[in-house]
């Protein structure tokens, strides 16, 4: 089974996948993958439910990434948002 989360630096992401990072405050996305690089990282971003076809929306950029996943609100710093691969939604 391929392993979904897998993401090689460098590597672009097709099908209108984009990196969280890309994205403007006000969009919804669906998480394609995460880089395999920040393992900590993905299990807690995992407790707080962004797993792969989770949908969440990007609430602010600066001066930390904010997302919003169901009712929770999640702050994430820059590198971690270029990590996470999505898709835009109603685009």
């Amino acid at each position: 089974m391929r392993n979904r989360w897998r993401v090689r630096r460098g590597q672009q992401p097709s099908d209108g996948a984009t990196p969280l990072a890309a994205l403007r405050p006000g969009q919804s996305c669906q998480v394609i993958s995460m880089s395999q690089q920040r393992a900590g990282a993905l299990a807690r971003l995992s407790a707080f439910g962004i797993v792969p076809g989770a949908t969440i929306h990007l609430s602010q950029r600066h001066p930390a990434y904010v997302l919003k996943v169901h009712e929770t609100e999640i702050a994430i710093d820059d590198s971690i948002a270029r990590d996470i691969i999505v898709k835009p939604i109603g685009q």
